[in-house]
């Protein structure tokens, strides 16, 4: 399903957010990802974002697509800091594919144009709290109002894989064992 988001006010680049934001909470302890498919962005821009907290100055990145199909990636590390971007800058042909990889405190800006070979496009680290959201935005850099149309939005935290080392089973009473194990991890 094509998700239709609009916005109008200043850009979210100063120190406060003027923004329309879809977003949820994300396990700081997690590895994972956002990503999404943009159809296209009339003005302003939309982006990918990870953002400590809700408020409008919140420490936060994001991986970003002006209306220009103009690829840029910006963050802010302090509440109420302005935004510092990337020296990289990229144009893409719409519809494009943006990815946000999150490991530990590290994020990784990908992109793709068939969601099958993706590029690295920048990376930062940066701590953005315990309990992070994940989530899309879109601005406009005037009055106007912003919309943009995206597509296959999707958020997802990696689960580590664990091997059993060695397994014992000790039968208890016939009807209960007691299973003891070491498990190894393979992430």
């Amino acid at each position: 399903d094509t998700i239709h988001i609009s916005s109008s006010g200043n850009t979210s680049n100063g120190n406060e957010d003027v923004c329309h934001l879809l977003f949820q909470s994300f396990n700081n302890d997690a590895s994972g990802k956002i990503e999404a498919r943009v159809l296209s962005v009339d003005t302003g821009k939309s982006s990918l974002t990870f953002r400590n907290n809700l408020d409008p100055g919140s420490p936060q990145l994001l991986l970003s697509l002006s209306a220009d199909s103009l690829v840029n990636f910006s963050y802010r590390e302090t509440q109420e800091d302005v935004f510092t971007s990337s020296l990289n800058t990229i144009k893409i042909n719409l519809p494009c594919w943006l990815q946000l990889k999150k490991n530990n405190d590290r994020y990784i800006a990908y992109t793709s144009t068939d969601n099958i070979f993706w590029t690295a496009f920048d990376s930062l680290e940066i701590s953005l709290g315990n309990f992070p959201y994940v989530g899309v935005a879109i601005t406009a850099n005037d009055s106007t109002t912003a919309n943009a149309y995206l597509d296959s939005i999707n958020v997802s935290i990696d689960v580590p894989v664990f091997s059993m080392g060695s397994l014992s089973a000790k039968n208890i009473n016939d009807e209960t064992a007691k299973l003891s194990w070491t498990a190894v991890n393979e992430t």
